[in-house]
This record gives structure tokens, sequence and C-alpha cells, in this order.
């Protein structure tokens, strides 16, 4: 929760240190990781999602929840201008969670930003074949 806090006042690096430290230590938390990322989108755009993670569809077996950390990270250092170091996180997301739009999203926009067109298209489109709203989610949580 501290990572999200000093991502929305600006303080990308300290958000990427204490998502860092999240991932570290975060191997054996499971859920208790995952409750935070609710806070990400409107209610009314979480029942559909919590309905698809209950039955299974968006959280395959392994650490979901650690993957969500790494996209972050990928995140914030895309944001930072510094895709390439991201691009690892955003790969280690996909591994842990191949089904979360997020991933997938982050992914494309460092492909995007890395000037590999064709990468980014292909994963934008599978991105919203998992949640057509993704896009507009991680624009309001860029915001």
């Amino acid at each position: 929760m501290r990572a999200n806090t000093y991502r929305a006042m600006g303080n990308l690096d300290q958000a990427i240190a204490d998502h860092s430290e999240s991932i570290r230590v975060g191997a054996g938390l499971g859920q208790v990781l995952q409750r935070p990322r609710r806070h990400l989108f409107p209610e009314g755009r979480l029942r559909p999602r919590a309905r698809r993670h209950q039955q299974g569809d968006l959280v395959p077996a392994g650490q979901p929840a650690r993957g969500g950390l790494y996209a972050i990270r990928a995140m914030l250092h895309q944001r930072m201008g510094e895709p390439a170091k991201g691009l690892a996180d955003a790969d280690r997301a996909i591994e842990l969670n191949p089904r979360s739009a997020m991933a997938l999203y982050v992914r494309a926009r460092i492909y995007e930003a890395l000037g590999r067109s064709e990468d980014a298209a292909a994963g934008m489109r599978a991105a919203l074949a998992i949640d057509p709203r993704i896009k507009e989610q991680m624009e309001a949580m860029e915001r």
C-alpha cells in the first residue's frame, strides 16, 4: 500500500523500491497482496473481475499477486522513461500469470516505447481479448 501511495504522490523511485521489497518478501503472502489491487479499479468494474477471479479465469495456479507486483514495477519503469528496465519485470509478471491483462498491457506499452510496434500491437490485442476494458482501467490507474 505504501508503494501505491508513493506512486500516487509522484515519487516513482520510492514506489519502485517499495514494490521491489514487496516482490522480495511477497512469495508466501498469496492473496494478502492481491487485496490492495482492488483499490485500483472503480467498484462497478471490480465485481465482474472479482467474479472471474473467484472462478479461476484470471488467476491460474502460481503466484498471481506477485505477478501483479512485477507488472506494476514494469509500468513504473516505463513511466520513468526506462522501458528496457521494465521489460524483464513485464515478462516475469506474464510468466507468473499468463492471463493477466494488466501484465500484457504493460508489456505492450513497453514494446511500444522500445519501437517494437508489431509486438506492441499483438500484446495489446492479447490484453484486450482477456479484458476489453483494460486500456481504460490502466489509464485510470496511471492518473
